[in-house]
């Protein structure tokens, strides 16, 4: 989109609805949707947004109605049309933000214990958002704001659109923070967990100060605990094995142990290994046969547990980044009994 004309310092613009004044300060940012100024309304300084794209701002001007009063949702104040020049401009007023998060925490990370509060706090607006029935798509570090220099509020909806439970048409996105396989079109349908899947990157982005979205295989060196890697890990690998909803996400956040458990015997059990065990995987897998389990590579709904080792919490070890504990995980969401063993364990119950 042609960028807007910039507006001077000085200039003050009426609302044709309300008939308010807003006396143009400092320009704050440029980008797709248009231009965002400083602007001050009697006392009250104001974020005012101009575009020349309608469509865009009915859709802003909606999806903040919707959610509007949520404390985590950027509060539009007024949106109205205003004719400039020889042309139709379409202006949104709306709470003034201390800065966006790639402004804020670019090079300044935060602890680990405010970015579980403050992104378990964005994830109330996000599910209040999802359960109208609509999808954000650009939960980006550019589109969630720190306010007071610490609250983070969602904004900018330009492209949210509602949908039905299968998703919508990923026909409109930020290509720089978006999932590789709706990047390359292998995946057609912007769904929930596409959403959560940017909330995952702006986590790992809160925590270390580098606005870029992460790789799977990065998520062992985040400098946080093994508990938020595993839901950070989970929020952003494999579709299938993602967070369902925005709560679902929102109680991973707080830190996910394994439940260990225990076995009688391996007869007629179903299992497969992940992580250091203390003897080769070829020897393990021999051994567990020999004392009448099936062994099997991948998690599916007929196993029956699954042995971690002990070297290991897991979702950290190997080049895989923890993708069987993960499966696991989501299975025994779905009401499958899988039982997670340690190494030690297995090894007692092979007679070693």
């Amino acid at each position: 989109m042609k960028r807007l004309p910039r507006i001077r310092r000085g200039t003050t613009l009426t609302s044709p609805v309300s008939g308010r004044r807003y006396v143009v300060e400092d320009l704050l940012a440029e980008g797709g949707f248009g231009t965002a100024y400083v602007a001050r309304r009697g006392r009250r300084r104001v974020c005012l947004k101009l575009t020349a794209d309608s469509l865009s701002w009915h859709r802003e001007a909606y999806m903040a109605e919707l959610l509007h009063g949520h404390p985590r949702v950027i509060q539009i104040h007024e949106a109205f049309p205003i004719y400039r020049g020889h042309r139709m401009l379409y202006a949104i007023a709306m709470e003034l933000a201390y800065g966006a998060v790639a402004d804020v925490v670019d090079g300044n990370p935060w602890r680990e214990h405010r970015v579980v509060a403050q992104v378990r706090g964005l994830l109330t607006a996000i599910d209040h958002l999802h359960a109208s029935g609509a999808l954000h798509r650009d939960i980006t570090p550019f589109n969630v704001y720190v306010v007071d220099d610490d609250l983070l509020k969602l904004g900018d909806f330009g492209i949210a659109r509602h949908g039905p439970k299968k998703g919508v048409p990923a026909d409109a996105f930020n290509p720089w923070f978006v999932d590789d396989d709706l990047f390359e079109g292998s995946r057609s349908r912007w769904t929930i967990t596409d959403d959560l899947w940017q909330v995952g990157q702006l986590a790992a982005v809160l925590l270390t100060g580098d606005i870029r979205p992460i790789h799977t295989r990065e998520v062992r060196d985040l400098p946080c605990s093994d508990g938020l890697k595993l839901a950070i890990r989970r929020a952003i690998g494999e579709p299938a094995q993602r967070y369902p909803d925005a709560k679902s996400l929102a109680v991973g956040l707080r830190g996910t142990r394994l439940q260990f458990g225990r076995l009688r015997s391996l007869e007629a059990r179903t299992i497969s290994f992940t992580g250091p065990l203390g003897i080769s995987r070829a020897e393990a897998t021999r051994l567990a046969r020999r004392a009448g389990a099936r062994v099997i590579d991948s998690p599916s709904g007929a196993l029956d547990a699954l042995v971690v080792g002990d070297a290991s919490p897991g979702w950290i070890a190997g080049t895989s980044g923890g993708v069987k504990i993960l499966q696991v995980l989501a299975l025994r969401e779905r009401g499958y009994p899988i039982t997670i063993i340690t190494a030690r364990h297995f090894l007692r119950l092979i007679g070693l």
